[in-house]
């Protein structure tokens, strides 16, 4: 475990899991053990489960993490110009 802390938009309690890779991830505090690598299959990130999400989606300070880039409106076609 890397620390316990609060999340900076809900106040809820963090702790920080390295992943397989080496980065850090904040998850919810319910079934990390001293020691834990985080894995999705037994951890709840806490991106997916903060209480002050924007509708819409996750509220995201990083956006390296779980962003999805806005849709793009459709453009009509540009002029071949012949």
């Amino acid at each position: 475990m890397s620390g316990d802390s609060v999340c900076n938009r809900c106040g809820a309690p963090i702790v920080w899991l390295k992943t397989k890779s080496g980065k850090n991830i904040p998850v919810d505090p319910e079934d990390v053990r001293s020691g834990d690598v985080y894995d999705k299959g037994r951890h709840s990130c806490h991106f997916d489960t903060c209480g002050r999400q924007a509708p819409g989606g996750p509220v995201v300070k990083d956006r390296r993490h779980d962003y999805e880039k806005p849709e793009k409106a459709e453009e009509d076609e540009p002029d071949p110009g012949f």
